[in-house]
């Protein structure tokens, strides 16, 4: 199956998920139950997986070796996200400047640059 194809349902499912997650008192108060913990668990190992999945379709390099559940860790997340965020501005600013980018010499591409690539139209 197609990843990226699969990615935007699934974050759609997760973020609606999430939305049904009770706060506040609502939540102290379901915290006893033991049915509660047991789906917020699997609940936190999906959106872990999924975010983990997106991770390593997005920066493969850097996340060879990482787990979802080393996402748990905030800082790891967040350090993720913004490394991508640096390709994404320096493809920003080559593109702007009229330079080729070494994601788009398929050297930082998500797919490895095995992609084939659309012909040029004249």
């Amino acid at each position: 199956p197609n990843f990226v194809g699969g990615l935007l349902p699934k974050l759609v499912d997760l973020v609606r998920a999430s939305k049904l997650l009770p706060v506040g008192e609502a939540h102290a108060i379901r915290r006893g139950s033991r049915e509660f913990l047991t789906s917020t668990k699997e609940l936190g190992q999906t959106s872990l997986s999924i975010a983990h999945r997106a991770l390593r379709f997005l920066d493969p390099a850097a996340q060879a070796e990482a787990k979802a559940e080393d996402l748990s860790n905030y800082n790891a997340f967040i350090d993720s996200i913004d490394d991508i965020l640096e390709r994404v501005d320096s493809c920003i600013q080559d593109a702007l400047a009229g330079r080729a980018s070494s994601a788009a010499d398929g050297d930082a591409s998500p797919t490895g640059g095995d992609a084939p690539r659309p012909a040029a139209r004249g």
